[in-house]
């Protein structure tokens, strides 16, 4: 409703990214009550583009002005099989570990590229197979993370508040 009243263009915006924020609240607390009944997620064909983008721009919009956003897309990105909200919900996480990373400011890049690992890198490694794949990295200027936890931060339920560093790993 508020759409059909509202004309100027800034109100109009933050509107939309109220709008894809409720849509990724929902989706999440779906994800959730999926996990917790121990249903399948959606998986599908996606375009990781369409999903960074859209981080970027809530990122642009909510992020502190001395963290400067980066963001670099190859043009002939790969479409991708997985589950959109997931995704969405993993570079999220690390994106909001990257500013509380840096409370005085800093670079978060986020890129993806198209790659292609070959058969010797997949007998090295058990759980890849040989084909294409899409490589996306996100990095950052921040403090890093402490020794003590490095080990454990692919813990399932690994919860860790640093205020002193600003870390959250989920």
């Amino acid at each position: 409703m508020l759409k059909t009243k509202i004309r100027d263009e800034n109100i109009l915006n933050t509107i939309d990214m109220m709008e894809s924020a409720l849509q990724r609240g929902i989706n999440l607390s779906n994800q959730i009550l999926s996990f917790v009944r121990s249903e399948v997620s959606k998986v599908g064909i996606i375009q990781v583009k369409h999903i960074i983008r859209e981080i970027e721009r809530f990122l642009m919009e909510t992020f502190p002005k001395d963290i400067e956003i980066k963001v670099e897309i190859s043009k002939d990105l790969y479409p991708i099989m997985g589950d959109a909200t997931k995704i969405h919900q993993v570079l999220m996480n690390l994106c909001v570990n990257a500013r509380d990373a840096m409370p005085n400011g800093g670079v978060l890049s986020i890129s993806a590229e198209n790659i292609y690992l070959n058969e010797e890198y997949a007998r090295w490694n058990p759980f890849a197979k040989q084909g294409p794949y899409v490589l996306i990295t996100v990095s950052d200027t921040g403090v890093g993370i402490p020794k003590e936890i490095i080990d454990k931060i692919f813990d399932p339920f690994l919860l860790q508040k640093r205020k002193e560093l600003g870390l959250v790993f989920l």
